[in-house]
């Protein structure tokens, strides 16, 4: 239940509708693997790359041997990849945009905008269906209700369980208890994201060369 409710399935019945799809995904998957295996192709694909001149044909035959198995696992897996595919475009929307928020949100403060104003304009800036954007709506839905503004930012942290977005809430309420100022507080936090941010690209781009050898090594060289 929380691994779908971070990934955004927040619906009651949707453990229910997850394990529905589970089963679902198993059974097609065990008839198709049943019905590749009874109609003999894996068998003849095995046969033919076999007779491929150097060796490659047999080493790649016996993974066609066991495709029947390979496509039960496939098709078993499709309800957890489309929800992991689903919590990784919100962890990666959230982290685009949290850099940006985070120096608006500053700048705004900083010129004397409330943070409560601020961030209406932001959300506004950044339309209703961002994910970052849809956790401040209800961050100040539930401020205008009456929640302790320190109880509305840990739903945030609670409900997107992303590292960056955590270090920010805990810096928020930490400024909120002892009375620091908010603008400073934004600022250092716009900082220390698009620095993290920095280093995170920097690393990318280093393990890029590594990254090459496999397709020059498998498609060019030969």
């Amino acid at each position: 239940e929380e691994w779908l409710f971070v990934s955004g399935f927040r619906s009651e019945r949707a453990p229910a509708s997850f394990l529905w799809a589970q089963a679902g995904a198993i059974l097609a998957g065990v008839l198709l693997a049943i019905a590749i295996a009874s109609s003999g192709i894996a068998e003849i694909g095995r046969q033919w790359l076999e007779e491929i001149p150097g060796g490659i044909g047999s080493l790649f035959g016996q993974i066609v041997s066991l495709a029947s198995w390979i496509l039960f696992v496939l098709v078993s897996l499709i309800p957890v990849a489309f929800v992991r595919r689903r919590r990784r475009a919100i962890v990666a929307a959230v982290e685009r945009d949290l850099p940006v928020v985070l120096g608006l949100l500053a700048t705004l403060v900083e010129s004397g905008v409330g943070f409560d104003a601020a961030l209406d304009q932001v959300r506004v800036a950044m339309g209703e269906e961002r994910p970052l954007a849809e956790e401040f709506r209800r961050f100040r839905t539930e401020s205008r209700a009456g929640s302790p503004r320190v109880v509305s930012f840990r739903r945030i942290a609670r409900r997107l369980e992303i590292g960056a977005v955590s270090v920010f809430i805990s810096a928020m309420i930490h400024a909120e208890f002892v009375g620091a100022s908010v603008a400073e507080t934004l600022r250092r936090q716009a900082d220390e994201v698009w620095s993290r941010r920095r280093e995170r690209a920097i690393q990318i781009a280093q393990t890029l060369p590594t990254k090459l050898a496999f397709p020059l090594v498998i498609c060019f060289l030969p």
